[in-house]
């Protein structure tokens, strides 16, 4: 998935690295405000951008986290910024990695909801022509363009309603 160009993610340890800097001086000082916002015309805005790297190991979130904590004591990044990148890393992402490993394989096939509809054709082809929840569209053409959806549009929008009826992605 995403498009055939430049990458835009670190898969590299010295892009890691640079990428890691480039969200400590240019975006984390904005991130508290903007965490979870998006735009059409920005679609990166102050989000980290780190997920992939950090995802392939590139990078470890207990340095992450602490380098971000240093730029709050150097007074160059502001605390609701430092607070909330936190809250994400090892609030959010490491939890859930943690849950994963903890509750084990039998997880992955939990259907808590006991939920039966197939996934609409749209949701399976990214269609975000498919939906009318403006979100899930950004998102779907998000994921059909870069390969992955901004932190905000990927998570907010598990609620949103498609035009077909149904509510949520599950059906």
């Amino acid at each position: 998935m995403g498009g055939d160009g430049p990458r835009l993610f670190a898969v590299s340890r010295a892009e890691a690295g640079r990428a890691l800097r480039r969200f400590l001086d240019e975006r984390l000082p904005t991130f508290g405000t903007h965490q979870d916002a998006m735009l059409e015309d920005d679609w990166s805005m102050s989000h980290s951008l780190l997920s992939v790297p950090l995802n392939l190991g590139l990078l470890d979130p207990l340095r992450v986290v602490e380098a971000a904590e240093r730029r709050y004591r150097e007074g160059t990044a502001p605390l609701a910024s430092v607070e909330g990148f936190v809250r994400q890393v090892l609030g959010w992402r490491e939890w859930t990695w943690h849950l994963y490993w903890h509750l084990g394989p039998e997880y992955l096939r939990s259907n808590h909801f006991g939920a039966t509809a197939e996934l609409p054709g749209w949701w399976r082809a990214l269609d975000p022509e498919g939906t009318e929840a403006r979100c899930l569209s950004r998102t779907m053409a998000e994921v059909r363009e870069r390969g992955t959806p901004t932190t905000s549009s990927g998570s907010w929008c598990w609620a949103a309603t498609p035009s077909n009826g149904a509510t949520g992605p599950t059906g």
